[in-house]
């Protein structure tokens, strides 16, 4: 029987500029999934089941990206002077 791995999160190449994070919350910061478009820059990225937030079930490296954080998922950001945006 194949195995099929489901991600609860899609990374997406980011569309904004500098200018986009100027009033950017810093890292660590924890994103609640409401099918809301979230950015971020120079974070790492924990994914999270919502309803088990001590075990993460992805690891994303430092990056600069884009995505939707769909209900059920929570990410948490970290990094050396990430910033993230909700919206």
């Amino acid at each position: 029987m194949l195995s099929t791995t489901v991600k609860l999160f899609e990374r997406e190449t980011l569309t904004q500029d500098d200018s986009f994070f100027a009033q950017a919350e810093s890292t660590p910061k924890l994103v609640e999934g409401k099918n809301q478009k979230v950015y971020w820059r120079s974070c790492i990225i924990l994914v999270f089941n919502s309803n088990d937030t001590a075990t993460h079930v992805e690891q994303h490296n430092t990056c600069d990206e884009e995505g939707t954080v769909a209900v059920g998922t929570s990410l948490w950001f970290g990094g050396d002077n990430g910033k993230v945006v909700e919206s």
